[in-house]
């Protein structure tokens, strides 16, 4: 029986690199493109220890060039991570985030619809698209992006629903909410807080810096939420699902929990720091998802419980 060939866009991040040695032991063959193949962008795969079962490409889905090259009739899988996720970054360069989110998700769905519309196609989405929320966000939640960020994941969401409404194609994506693992970037909030509370036990620095800390989140972790992107493409009717795990927890719990593990004082804390305050109305103070839908219809559901997140942080445990 020959394997199933899967190519991941955004391999050497976080959810592509866990994607990757997800595939891999159900096996796959992995065709994964990074924009860049230097040692510290490829360091996730290498931790993994797949780096040398995966055939990297440089390049992105902006060429059109590269997207030939990779998305051929015999595929099976494609998935979709790559792009700008940080917030500050898309304020600050909206056209570069919104190519990238969206134009590239456009020029791999026209690919297929040309060459195969068997092969399945995953959108990682954002639960970031629906802005501010008091309730519990789910599929059939208002969007309401209000960041370049946002914005630019609401539309390749859209578009992914029309190809597949349209074109009869079998795509669907994926309404994460925030998912963490020892493996996440530095820029964002979870791992900045894990890797300065270590720094302030090892008395390297004095105290932990953040914005606002009254802001709420439902964090998951990364392995978890893979399984489920796995999952949702392995259905034979396509849908949209948000994926989170439907516990309210805020950034300040998430510090005390860190410092109560490591015995450090509350006093190490310092917040509303103006360096790392968003303009208001720009940040999203509530996001809790709602995962009845996928629970029902896939079966899937997190077991890593938000303590037992923060403990695997803390210990470098990848899995």
């Amino acid at each position: 029986m020959k394997k199933k060939i899967a190519v991941i866009f955004g391999i050497s991040g976080q959810d592509g690199a866990y994607l990757a040695d997800f595939l891999l032991k159900k096996k796959y063959q992995i065709i994964g493109l990074t924009r860049k193949k230097n040692k510290i962008n490829l360091s996730r795969l290498k931790k993994l220890r797949i780096l040398n079962k995966i055939k990297i490409i440089k390049g992105t889905a902006l060429d059109k060039r590269i997207v030939k090259k990779v998305i051929f009739k015999k595929l099976a899988e494609v998935y979709f991570f790559s792009g700008i996720s940080d917030v500050k970054e898309s304020i600050h360069d909206p056209s570069s985030t919104f190519n990238i989110n969206f134009i590239g998700v456009k020029n791999v769905l026209d690919r297929i619809r040309h060459i195969d519309k068997n092969i399945k196609f995953f959108n990682a989405c954002s639960a970031q698209i629906f802005g501010n929320q008091k309730k519990k966000i789910n599929e059939r939640s208002v969007i309401n992006p209000i960041t370049p960020y946002a914005q630019s994941k609401a539309s390749s969401f859209w578009l992914v629903k029309t190809y597949r409404e349209i074109y009869k194609m079998k795509c669907c994506s994926a309404i994460s909410l925030n998912h963490e693992s020892p493996l996440r970037s530095n820029n964002f909030v979870t791992k900045k807080i894990i890797d300065q509370a270590i720094l302030i036990k090892q008395n390297k620095i004095k105290y932990l810096f953040l914005g606002r800390i009254n802001v709420y989140r439902d964090w998951g972790w990364a392995p978890e939420f893979v399984r489920a992107y796995y999952l949702m493409l392995q259905r034979k009717k396509m849908e949209d699902y948000v994926v989170g795990t439907g516990t309210k927890k805020s950034i300040r719990d998430f510090v005390y929990r860190v410092f109560k593990i490591l015995k450090i004082s509350k006093n190490k804390l310092r917040y509303n720091n103006k360096n790392f305050l968003q303009e208001p109305k720009r940040e999203v103070g509530n996001l809790i998802g709602d995962i009845s839908k996928i629970k029902e219809e896939i079966g899937w559901k997190p077991k890593i419980t938000f303590e037992k997140i923060i403990h695997k942080m803390l210990n470098n445990e990848i899995f």
